[in-house]
């Protein structure tokens, strides 16, 4: 009996799927302000830009008296805001 439960519980951790590390995707809110990999404030989130399938694509900002588009997959929780893993110089030169 006790290797019959042995067994099950075997059978049973074999049969789950594997879980892997995932980075949630943060929380993109208008306004949220922006800082860049160096700490620089860039600006505010100003659009939340989406694809066809509703996910976050990025955010545009006015950042040095323009738009700029910053792509979602830059995009981090920071301490307070989103931060880039964009430098100050690579925002200056998209």
């Amino acid at each position: 009996m006790k290797l019959i439960k042995i067994l099950a519980v075997a059978a049973t951790l074999a049969a789950q799927a594997p879980v892997f590390a995932q980075t949630a995707a943060p929380t993109i809110a208008k306004w949220a302000k922006i800082y860049s990999a160096d700490g620089a404030k860039v600006g505010r989130v100003e659009v939340i830009v989406n694809n066809a399938d509703g996910s976050v694509a990025g955010v545009k900002t006015i950042y040095q008296e323009k738009f700029l588009t910053i792509p979602a997959s830059t995009l981090s929780a920071g301490t307070d805001g989103l931060k880039t893993s964009l430098t100050k110089a690579e925002l200056r030169k998209m």
